[in-house]
């Protein structure tokens, strides 16, 4: 893709950027937002935006797969990428100030910590964020969802907090993995599919 198809990509999630919103400020993070389309995988939209302070100035994004935060020095010191898929995140929740919150994101082994969101952004993107996993642990139960490997319904998205399921343990108290390791391993990975757990039988699977 030549220059002029770089900007224009560039411009196009400016828009969708400022639609999902408007108080949006794209001061210091258009180096972060220039690598958004290497991440963005066919059929990945934006749900929410914002910025903060991890590592430096980030970009915060919310799609309807994943939470990514970039962060990349403007003269090419380096960047700092966070990209969670939805299924992995175990907590997502915010610390109110006066004028900014902390965010907190959890993915059941780590905990990761973005300082000045401003208040409003901060329970937005919290609210968008829980807002997508209910909306896809809703549709996966409305398809009837089974395990494939002993036919039961009793099963749930990993990273979601049910009553009588802890993210890290399933099972017979076995240990889920996850954590920093599956989340590098999804950068590598080109997939719409989503993890489940069996509370049944404790097995993993896709769909």
């Amino acid at each position: 893709m030549g220059l002029f198809g770089k900007d224009e990509q560039l411009e196009e999630n400016k828009r969708a950027i400022k639609k999902l919103n408007p108080k949006f400020s794209f001061t210091g993070i258009k180096p972060a937002l220039k690598d958004v389309p290497s991440f963005m995988e066919d059929g990945e939209e934006f749900v929410y935006a914002t910025t903060g302070d991890f590592k430096g100035v980030c970009l915060m994004l919310v799609t309807n797969k994943r939470v990514l935060v970039l962060q990349k020095d403007p003269l090419g010191g380096g960047k700092h990428v966070l990209n969670i898929p939805l299924g992995k995140i175990s907590d997502v929740s915010y610390e109110k100030g006066m004028v900014f919150s902390k965010l907190l994101i959890a993915d059941g082994k780590q905990l990761y910590k973005i300082k000045q969101v401003s208040n409003d952004d901060a329970e937005a993107f919290v609210d968008s964020v829980k807002k997508i996993i209910a909306s896809s642990t809703d549709k996966a139960l409305s398809e009837g969802l089974h395990c494939p490997y002993c036919g039961s319904e009793n099963v749930q998205p990993l990273g979601q907090h049910h009553k009588n399921f802890s993210i890290g343990k399933a099972v017979g108290g076995a240990v889920l993995t996850g954590g920093v390791g599956a989340v590098a391993g999804f950068l590598g990975k080109n997939t719409k599919q989503t993890d489940f757990v069996c509370m049944d039988c404790g097995e993993q699977f896709k769909r």
